[in-house]
């Protein structure tokens, strides 16, 4: 029982993260790399992690698995975790090759993920 209040607690941060993380992008959203111009984002969440929505959604993802506690939740959490994980580095190229030394100086200032 006390596994589903902490799963709870951490569903709420992730949320929370996800949120705040969407809201500081604003019209910036994008599925997959743009293709358009762009602005680094460096504001918001985004001054303490390069990711917060990946972190919100590492923070709903451990929920589940402590939620539920079943092997194939668990199983199918740790591949997300790992997606989302190669997902940012792909992301990280692609910036690096887009923002070049501004998108360098963030990296050196602000952690991939808190």
């Amino acid at each position: 029982m006390f596994n589903r209040y902490i799963s709870v607690f951490i569903l709420f941060i992730g949320l929370v993260f996800t949120v705040i993380s969407l809201i500081n992008l604003g019209k910036s959203i994008r599925l997959g790399l743009p293709t358009d111009d762009t602005e680094l984002k460096t504001n918001g969440l985004y001054k303490y992690s390069r990711n917060p929505m990946y972190v919100g959604f590492d923070f709903i993802t451990i929920a589940a698995m402590i939620y539920t506690l079943h092997w194939m939740i668990i199983l199918l959490g740790v591949y997300s975790l790992i997606t989302y994980h190669l997902i940012i580095k792909g992301e990280e190229n692609f910036l690096m090759k887009r923002f070049g030394d501004a998108y360098k100086q963030y990296q050196l200032k602000v952690r991939r993920y808190l």
